[in-house]
């Protein structure tokens, strides 16, 4: 979401923008950066670094504005909202970092710059942490013999309502399997409602010099 205003200064139009990602969606445990980036007119001859205020909010579970942070030249203040206890991180570019983030982290964090002349604009990032789901997984469970030199299916390997995107790897031996001249994957991915994901692995493999290859 890019927020943009238009000022009119002596005839010249100066343009104010913030920028942070519109939605971003971590897994429960894990480490989340939110990025803001923001445009400070220039030539008004007004505005300078001490005039800019930057200043990161929360959404509480009511939809209220609350902020968490406020800077303005070497001035920084952390402010902790009534029922909010969260530690949270600001770096040098204004990035905010949220460690080992929990189901409670998903909400809106809205970063807001002033900048004197240039005005007020502010940009929402929407987070959603989500828990890992285990995939169910069915695997290849019978021998396959091969006599042909045309390619055919070794077996198929299926990671079911699975989150984040399951991840499918053959081997052959000790070895991981890649589409070659000898072998071809084939790979369907179905999203559900809930946003579980459903991995099909199919290995199709061509008889040369192998024999009694295992694959798994």
């Amino acid at each position: 979401i890019t927020a943009r205003t238009c000022v009119f200064l002596s005839g010249v139009i100066t343009l104010l923008s913030v920028k942070t990602p519109t939605e971003l969606t971590v897994i429960t445990g894990s480490d989340l950066e939110i990025p803001c980036q923001w445009n400070v007119p220039q030539g008004d001859g007004k505005s300078s670094d001490s005039d800019i205020i930057l200043q990161w909010f929360i959404e509480t579970d009511k939809g209220e504005r609350r902020r968490v942070f406020y800077k303005k030249g070497h001035l920084q203040v952390r402010e902790k909202p009534e029922g909010y206890a969260r530690e949270m991180l600001v770096g040098k570019d204004f990035t905010m970092l949220l460690k080992n983030v929990t189901r409670q982290d998903s909400r809106g964090y809205i970063c807001q710059v002033t900048a004197g002349a240039g005005g007020t604009e502010d940009s929402t990032a929407r987070v959603t942490v989500r828990d890992v789901v285990p995939p169910e997984t069915e695997f290849p469970d019978k021998s396959v013999v091969i006599t042909q030199e045309t390619y055919a299916e070794v077996g198929v390997c299926i990671a079911r309502n699975g989150y984040p995107q399951p991840k499918i790897t053959w081997h052959r031996g000790n070895e991981s399997v890649v589409t070659s001249t000898d072998f071809i994957v084939q790979e369907t991915v179905t999203e559900y409602a809930g946003d579980l994901y459903t991995v099909t692995s199919r290995m199709l493999y061509r008889q040369r010099c192998f024999t009694n290859a295992t694959f798994h």
